[in-house]
């Protein structure tokens, strides 16, 4: 969405990579600048509207288990594994798998998920039985991977294979008046969702929207509107619904925010259990509102909500 050179340059490619539903994609850009977006695009402009679509973010899983997510495990593979289980690349097979801070995958990983490029087939967590493979591979990450690669962090013959086809998607900073036509575009889309009447922006609104730079991209956008509709009763959104823009620190709280982890330690699944469900009681179960607050899709909230079982 957006009339932008650089949009049109990203849209370009889209169109071609629609012909060739085999290509291997790199996506690279800032968090929240619709990666996980543009890789749906990608797979849904060229693929059968019935092929799979898989995700899963690098970054959000334990080392231990993101070799059995990817590649599943036979019964008896591990401790606990009381039943077989198919892994991701299964569940893509004639789709796309979309590798998300594929940056962030462990070097021992980097080794094996090569080999599946390469070769075509996986194994299953104690299997010898070869599995054949088509699925389209996009990954994406926010990272330098040339710089990954100089520093070791990253397998240069990884990165070459994953780098056939790269594409750049621009800060929400550089889009200059794309920024309107996308708030415009969520203004209608929270008017349905939370049933409301918003007309659109003021004048200088509009302004403070085109000189505020975004650090959060259209992620940070998105939950900016999405906040101002749910408590606005007004039919214009106005400067002072952005006054919160215009003295807003550079760096998040987030990232600043210190996480002490008790001497005794924690389990990592307890605590990402605990707040899938913080999320869900503070979205009122709504799913959808869940996944915006964890920064996450909503094939990503689903398929967590599966692991850990809750409804």
């Amino acid at each position: 969405l957006g009339n932008t050179e650089k949009i049109q340059r990203v849209r370009q490619t889209i169109l071609k990579l629609s012909k060739v539903p085999s290509a291997t994609v790199l996506l690279l850009g800032e968090t929240g600048c619709g990666k996980n977006l543009a890789a749906r695009v990608v797979h849904y402009s060229s693929m059968p509207t019935d092929s799979p679509f898989v995700d899963i973010n690098c970054a959000a899983l334990p080392e231990h288990l993101i070799e059995s997510e990817l590649f599943g495990y036979e019964k008896g593979a591990f401790t606990h594994a009381t039943t077989s289980r198919r892994g991701l690349f299964e569940e893509a097979h004639n789709g796309t798998i979309f590798l998300d801070e594929i940056g962030e995958l462990p070097l021992n990983l980097q080794a094996k998920l090569l080999s599946v490029l390469e070769t075509k087939k996986f194994r299953r967590l104690g299997s010898n039985l070869a599995i054949d493979i088509n699925a389209r591979i996009i990954s994406a990450t926010n990272r330098n991977l040339q710089e990954e690669v100089e520093k070791r962090n990253f397998r240069e013959d990884l990165y070459y294979r994953l780098n056939v086809v790269s594409i750049t998607l621009p800060p929400l900073r550089e889009l200059g008046e794309d920024i309107i036509l996308l708030a415009e575009h969520l203004r209608k889309i929270y008017n349905i969702e939370f049933k409301s009447q918003v007309k659109g922006f003021t004048d200088d609104a509009r302004q403070i929207l085109l000189n505020y730079p975004w650090p959060g991209n259209v992620r940070e956008l998105s939950n900016c509107l999405e906040r101002i509709m749910i408590f606005t009763e007004k039919d214009w959104i106005e400067a002072s619904d952005l006054a919160m823009l215009a003295s807003k620190p550079m760096h998040s709280a987030q990232s600043s925010q210190q996480w002490v982890i008790p001497p005794n330690g924690i389990i990592l699944e307890d605590v990402e259990r605990q707040l899938i469900e913080s999320a869900l009681k503070q979205a009122g179960n709504n799913k959808t509102k869940a996944s915006r607050l964890l920064g996450l899709s909503r094939d990503t909230l689903r398929y967590r909500l599966a692991k850990h079982q809750l409804g």
